[in-house]
């Protein structure tokens, strides 16, 4: 197959930088055109992956935060009913908090200090 550039600057600098190359014209056109081609389908995936994450991840992260704190609001309700006391509930919860936070990001962190 044969392609026609009319452009006579784009033919010049082609041209330059396959001498400055050391390849066949044909050679550094293809490499042109194949890098070229690759990003058009990096930015296409590209916004693929944008759209996903703006359109589909994140709206599902803030249904399930909000879904959440909406289950840890009525448990809270629940501690409050079953013991009679919105104050032991809230400490209750708080404690809980504390506890869930030192198992998922305690731990390690407290070992990094230690040099374990």
């Amino acid at each position: 197959m044969n392609i026609e550039i009319k452009d006579e600057e784009l033919v010049k600098a082609i041209e330059a930088l396959a001498r400055e190359q050391g390849k066949e014209v044909n050679e550094t056109i293809e490499e042109l055109l194949s890098f070229s081609i690759n990003n058009g389908l990096s930015v296409l995936l590209l916004k693929r992956l944008e759209y996903a994450i703006a359109e589909v991840i994140i709206p599902k992260l803030d249904t399930t935060l909000v879904n959440t704190y909406a289950a840890r609001h009525q448990i809270l309700n629940m501690h409050a009913d079953i013991l009679q006391s919105p104050e032991r509930a809230e400490a209750i919860n708080a404690a809980a908090g504390e506890i869930g936070q030192e198992l998922v990001f305690g731990g390690e962190d407290e070992e990094a200090e230690n040099g374990n």
